[in-house]
């Protein structure tokens, strides 16, 4: 199994249409449905999805005028929409592909041409994404390489120039010289872990996983570097979540990337409280800060946008490739990630996965 599950939204007030679209795309992809054009939209500009297949006869919104405000929103471009209708006539059809629709499907479909479909267009996609991240990524790389450059560049100079230095001085410089070349290798981790997760090109290696342990095992792996910028760091998980089937060192290194996200906004003095609950289905989790530098997220920066402007401080930066990279693994196991934030404050709420993950624990044995 690897990242590369499509994330589909279908658009029909025709339940029944809706469980054969699902039992089409079979476990391929993350469905989700709503009824109405209307509740399309309302639910687009809360979630992220890959493709929408989209009804034409519906009441209120039909699926042209639906189409036309999606392809209206700029944070929406990136969706491919697919029309699903009854209606096969050519000038309809080319009504749909002017409203916006990259492709257009007749009813009744046959299952297996619709999932072809929904598998070329995630394809393109990913490919088109990708193409578009190559020069942003230098971008951010040669933004965030500077710091750590910074700090071993002077040191190396005043060892070629023979500079005399106490054993005082010695061991700080010895220090820096190991934090920098440590922030280097996390950063070149991270670039390539997220270039994998975008590709899809990331195996998955299922086991049975607690969260309740993940959880603790990233908190205690990121409390040196918490505590280093004078944040405190702790976590705890109330309930007894149920183990699911999830990848042990991915799931690490998503939360470890979460934290670690939280923390670079955090001001000095701040806590950062990592909390989790079992809930009825799948485990939900809370990270909240409790100073963050309110300018850090305004409307005009996304920090999940790996290779987009966000400000810290008084000055904007590349975007953080810890808030990108952890929402990436979220969503390779079926959850997500949302951020609010209010005033001087700021909590990323965590969903693990999925019930069919959770069930899929139960009725599969677990990896060795």
């Amino acid at each position: 199994m690897t990242v590369s599950t499509c994330r589909v939204l279908g658009v029909d007030d025709n339940p029944v249409n809706l469980e054969i679209i699902e039992e089409s795309l079979g476990e391929s992809c993350v469905f989700h449905s709503v009824d109405s054009g209307g509740a399309a939209l309302e639910w687009l500009a809360e979630h992220e999805v890959d493709i929408v297949l989209l009804d034409i006869m519906m009441p209120g919104l039909d699926g042209y005028e639906t189409c036309r405000r999606i392809r209206s929103m700029p944070q929406l471009a990136h969706l491919k929409i697919i029309l699903l209708s009854a209606k096969a006539m050519t000038s309809e059809r080319l009504e749909g592909y002017a409203a916006g629709a990259d492709d257009y499907v007749t009813k009744p479909f046959d299952s297996q041409e619709l999932l072809a479909k929904v598998k070329v267009f995630h394809r393109l996609q990913v490919a088109e994404d990708l193409d578009e991240s190559k020069s942003a990524m230098l971008t951010l790389l040669s933004h965030e390489i500077r710091t750590p450059l910074n700090g071993l560049l002077p040191i190396a100079e005043m060892l070629v120039s023979g500079t005399e230095l106490s054993e005082d001085e010695r061991q700080d410089y010895c220090r820096l010289i190991r934090s920098s070349a440590a922030s280097l290798a996390h950063l070149a981790d991270r670039s390539l872990l997220w270039c994998q997760l975008r590709s899809g090109g990331l195996p998955l290696e299922l086991s049975s996983v607690n969260p309740a342990d993940a959880v603790q095992e990233a908190v205690l792996s990121c409390a040196e570097a918490a505590a280093s910028k004078g944040v405190v760091l702790y976590g705890e998980f109330s309930g007894d979540p149920q183990p699911m089937r999830l990848d042990r060192d991915l799931l690490f290194h998503g939360l470890g990337s979460l934290i670690d996200g939280l923390v670079r906004y955090a001001k000095r003095g701040a806590s950062v409280a990592v909390e989790g609950e079992a809930g009825e289905s799948v485990p939900q989790l809370r990270l909240h800060c409790d100073l963050v530098d309110a300018s850090a997220f305004d409307a005009d920066a996304d920090p999940f946008a790996a290779l987009a402007p966000v400000k810290e401080g008084d000055r904007v930066t590349g975007g953080d490739m810890n808030l990108a990279v952890g929402r990436e693994i979220m969503r390779a196991f079926g959850g997500d990630v949302r951020l609010v934030a209010e005033g001087q404050s700021a909590t990323l709420h965590v969903s693990l996965g999925t019930p069919t993950a959770l069930e899929s624990q139960r009725t599969q044995p677990s990896a060795t």
